[in-house]
């Protein structure tokens, strides 16, 4: 048998898993590409192309929540959530790894409390984070894209 046609990771019985289970399994404390692969396939995948955010506290704690294919909120207040916030992630499952009208306005309403932002789409992530010193605004950044996804992915 050919080992090479099996994908390594954890297993999960997806008729009795809550939709969030591949991600928090995937968490391990650290912003990888593992993690972000998670959250993008929970995103295309098991939601089909719904939005997913992942909001990372000050305890280093996960909270998630999933909404239309178009915009994402937390439909109740994440309880126990401490700031400052250390990553907020969400998915464009629609297409390219950008930051939206909207996203730009929780960015703002949020920055005095979080340190940085990725927004993920297809094939790329792009982070902003606050205190890196570039030309666009000074004390926070727009990073260039960054591949997460193993694969191209035609758009």
């Amino acid at each position: 048998m050919d080992d090479d046609l099996f994908v390594t990771g954890p297993i999960i019985d997806w008729d009795d898993t809550p939709w969030d289970a591949l991600i928090r399994q995937s968490w391990e404390g650290e912003i990888d590409n593992d993690f972000l692969m998670a959250i993008w396939d929970t995103s295309e995948s098991i939601l089909g192309g719904l939005e997913v955010q992942v909001v990372i506290d000050a305890k280093n704690d996960i909270y998630i929540s999933k909404g239309t294919p178009s915009f994402v909120d937390f439909q109740t207040e994440p309880v126990g959530m401490r700031l400052p916030i250390e990553c907020w992630i969400h998915t464009h499952p629609f297409g390219a790894a950008y930051f939206s009208g909207t996203d730009w306005r929780t960015i703002n309403t949020w920055k005095p409390n979080m340190k940085t932002a990725i927004v993920l789409g297809k094939p790329y992530c792009r982070m902003w984070e606050r205190g890196y010193q570039t030309e666009v605004e000074s004390g926070w950044a727009y990073h260039p894209l960054h591949p997460f996804l193993e694969e191209s992915v035609e758009e």
